[in-house]
């Protein structure tokens, strides 16, 4: 039987990490995220901001693993299957929604979308290994 590696955990939470930061830089999409009107729908984030992004994504990588090891998660496919699915029915619906309360462009949602996906994999095949 599997057990919750920390380590692994954080690795991956780190990594996720990582990703976002490089994901909202002006070296990849934080261009996307101004519109005509000067608004910006994604404002600086302070210290604070991105040690709370960083805690949400700790506790959702410490939930991915618990989920792994009550379905017997061990292999790259079944990392993947567990990756997607979490995408599809949580995050998927729940960022739809918001874009959709929050007026979002839509090519914001699939930017947004691509990120959680990537990261939701990446997360749920460092923790099935």
């Amino acid at each position: 039987m599997k057990s919750l590696d920390l380590f692994t955990i954080f690795f991956a939470s780190a990594a996720y990490f990582v990703l976002y930061l490089l994901w909202y830089s002006k070296f990849l999409f934080k261009k996307f995220y101004h519109v005509k009107n000067e608004k910006i729908l994604y404002k600086k984030r302070d210290i604070y901001y991105n040690a709370f992004i960083f805690i949400s994504i700790l506790i959702m990588a410490y939930t991915i693993a618990s989920f792994e090891i009550i379905l017997n998660v061990t292999n790259f496919k079944d990392g993947i299957t567990l990756g997607f699915l979490f995408w599809i029915a949580i995050i998927a619906p729940q960022t739809l929604i918001n874009s959709y309360k929050n007026k979002k462009p839509l090519k914001l949602f699939f930017l947004d979308n691509a990120l959680y996906l990537i990261g939701s994999l990446m997360i749920c095949i460092v923790l099935a290994g």
